[in-house]
């Protein structure tokens, strides 16, 4: 069977669509269990991020716990200057960090953020205080 390519005002010559080697039952089989195995690991992966990080061990911030229905009720920052780091160790380098005191449904969480200016780094970590 020739193609023709009436576009180019020219046919097609020698070209010849392959026959289908696979039956239409088996092309069915094989692209249910791919559209399966894909919706499963799209399930996993939504699963995975979507769970409280708590649950699995990580803290959560304080963005995560306002999101969840935490209520910031009080918050403290300050700076700290810390000794430099190589290769700037005859700088100074400004921590600052901020403490929030989180409550929901009778507990609290207290959680502090930090940023270091020499290094470019944030982090945060939050907890349970211990009654």
């Amino acid at each position: 069977m020739g193609i023709s390519c009436p576009g180019l005002g020219m046919p097609a010559t020698g070209f010849t669509a392959p026959a289908s080697t696979h039956t239409p039952q088996a092309m069915d089989g094989t692209a249910k269990k791919r559209r399966l195995t894909a919706a499963l690991a799209a399930v996993l992966a939504i699963a995975a991020t979507a769970s409280p990080r708590w649950v699995s061990g990580e803290t959560v911030g304080v963005y995560g716990l306002t999101q969840a229905g935490w209520q910031i009720v009080k918050q403290i920052e300050k700076q700290e200057i810390r000794s430099g780091v190589s290769p700037y160790a005859s700088l100074q380098r400004v921590v600052s960090i901020t403490e929030y005191h989180l409550e929901k449904e009778g507990r609290i969480m207290v959680c502090w953020v930090s940023y270091d200016s020499q290094q470019d780094i944030q982090e945060e970590r939050c907890e349970e205080p211990q009654a």
